[in-house]
């Protein structure tokens, strides 16, 4: 069973372990040497830690003395006596950051209690400097989100940042420090940012209803209604602007989109030749440019150029013309 630990550095793999060990051996010594091998994790082998305490918390609700508690008892121990060296070695650094991201995991699943997090914080913040900068950054950062966004540990966690964030200008800091102990503030409190909303004119924000909201398959001919009530020679742009948003609504909904374009096309006669010259523009577009925020919005279009075949807005010449350069470009 120990020989599959090292494996477990995914949630699937960590549960199992978990169960199996309840079913298969889940002994006295099993229990001692599992809690052994747990806080024993090499300190290059970080990626385990989330995994391990989660091992650990799923254990401690069947054998809570013999598994969490050890567990707890022996993380605290091994930062208290990390903290009383005065040693300044990269190993001994790499040690206690081990140390305290494996405290962290532990604190998220309630393995160990607040309050061992906030001793151990409060202990690194009285002497902030050297590794101990760096022992603080681990510990926030693993489980400062946390505590910060927990009712009952919120106020405190909040003073501690308020504390650990002057310190950072109050002691002479480097510069990589200093900017280590800033994005660790960022992480554990962002700051909020208000994107300011974009004022449309009443009539824009009619025919957005009007596509993104209002349009299914039972109200086709209403939209169709409103939107040919409109001045087109000031708006006709804006519906087609509009129209190509398909990616922003839901995949079915694209056929009521061509549906919309050919039956405004009967008497706008421009509508239809404005949609596929931007569908065809946007597909080239997406060929060249290729980014990877595009991908769904390249999938929706592609779906729209299918149905404007389909309601007979392009000819099958433009179809296999499209065909053709998506599996000859590049």
């Amino acid at each position: 069973m120990m020989a599959r630990l090292p494996a477990c550095v995914l949630k699937d793999a960590a549960d199992a372990f978990s169960v199996d060990f309840c079913y298969l051996n889940a002994t006295p010594s099993a229990r001692r040497r599992l809690v052994l091998e747990l806080v024993s994790v090499p300190r290059g082998e970080t990626q385990r830690l989330p995994c391990y305490a989660r091992i650990a918390a799923t254990l401690s609700a069947v054998f809570a003395a013999d598994v969490g508690e050890p567990v707890a008892a022996a993380l605290e121990e091994e930062f208290a006596y990390l903290l009383s060296r005065r040693d300044f070695t990269q190993a001994h650094l790499e040690n206690r950051i081990k140390n305290a991201k494996f405290l962290g995991e532990c604190a998220k699943f309630r393995l160990v209690s607040p309050a061992a997090v906030f001793k151990a914080l409060k202990a690194l913040l009285e002497e902030f400097e050297h590794h101990n900068v760096d022992v603080a950054c681990a510990l926030l950062e693993t489980c400062g989100r946390f505590l910060v966004r927990h009712p009952s540990t919120a106020a405190r966690t909040g003073a501690m940042l308020d504390i650990f964030l002057r310190l950072k200008s109050a002691k002479n800091l480097d510069g990589q420090q200093a900017a280590l102990v800033e994005g660790v503030h960022n992480a554990c409190r962002p700051p909020e940012h208000t994107a300011p909303k974009r004022v449309r004119p009443p009539v824009r924000e009619y025919i957005r209803h009007l596509i993104f909201a209002v349009l299914t398959k039972n109200t086709v001919p209403q939209v169709l209604k409103q939107l040919r009530k409109l001045p087109w020679a000031e708006h006709e742009r804006y519906v087609v602007k509009c129209l190509l948003k398909v990616y922003r609504g839901r995949f079915a909904h694209i056929p009521l989109v061509a549906s919309v374009v050919a039956a405004l096309s009967k008497s706008r006669e421009t509508l239809s030749y404005r949609v596929i010259d931007a569908v065809l523009e946007d597909v080239r577009f997406g060929l060249e440019a290729n980014p990877a925020w595009m991908h769904q919005r390249r999938v929706a279009t592609m779906r729209l150029l299918g149905e404007l075949y389909n309601f007979k807005l392009i000819t099958s010449t433009t179809v296999f013309a499209t065909l053709y350069m998506l599996i000859s470009f590049g």
